[in-house]
């Protein structure tokens, strides 16, 4: 997240390799210091996470991200200044993964997942349609202006597609709480009433539609 003058970095979906940065040093301030068993490699030691994230929620980047924002919201109320405070949630995004017990919130067996209109990939470009295909070659397209997203999705088995969709609401769960906690501080500390508050995403997500 970022003020007019404070950053804290940490780039990361889930259990990604490339963990780090502030976020790694919070989870050794906190005691965590055997944070790496939760992260694929080289950087941590897990290959097997899938749906439920072994890292307790206590140190999930998003205890972390409302944590930081508020040490800052009461700080710039201290203040009594202009500020502005970009606190940047990862979830919900691939990987599905959420800890205990997130992960379980929602019966995969009460989802269903929307499926494709006809002729709708008629109207999008060519990589679309592939994605409807079990194991599409997508060399092709790798090189050209459509390679940065898609260029891993592929036809996956519907009870297969409803785990991540019931793993992938969990994680909106768990984002809600987090971000309630920061609105909850923004009203404790005095400034929810002058506040201009914006919530927004980077992109969208289809779910292999």
């Amino acid at each position: 997240f970022y003020g007019f003058d404070t950053v804290r970095l940490a780039r990361n979906h889930a259990d990604e390799a490339h963990v780090g940065q502030h976020y790694a040093i919070w989870m050794e301030e906190q005691g965590y210091t055997d944070w790496r068993s939760a992260y694929k490699p080289p950087t941590g030691t897990n290959t097997t996470q899938k749906h439920r994230w072994e890292i307790p929620e206590e140190y999930h980047y998003n205890t972390w991200i409302a944590q930081e924002s508020e040490k800052q919201l009461a700080a710039y109320a201290a203040a009594d200044e202009p500020f502005f405070l970009w606190s940047s949630f990862f979830d919900p995004h691939p990987p599905y993964l959420a800890p205990e017990p997130w992960d379980s919130m929602y019966e995969p067996g009460s989802i269903s997942v929307p499926g494709l209109s006809a002729g709708e990939h008629e109207r999008n470009p060519p990589h679309f349609a592939m994605t409807q295909q079990v194991k599409p070659d997508f060399s092709p397209w790798r090189e050209s202006g459509f390679g940065i997203h898609g260029m891993q999705s592929h036809l996956r088995a519907p009870e297969q597609m409803v785990k991540d969709v019931a793993v992938y609401y969990g994680m909106v769960s768990l984002l809600d709480k987090y971000i309630g906690r920061i609105l909850d501080s923004l009203d404790a500390v005095g400034l929810a009433d002058n506040t201009l508050v914006v919530f927004t995403s980077d992109h969208g997500h289809l779910f292999g539609q």
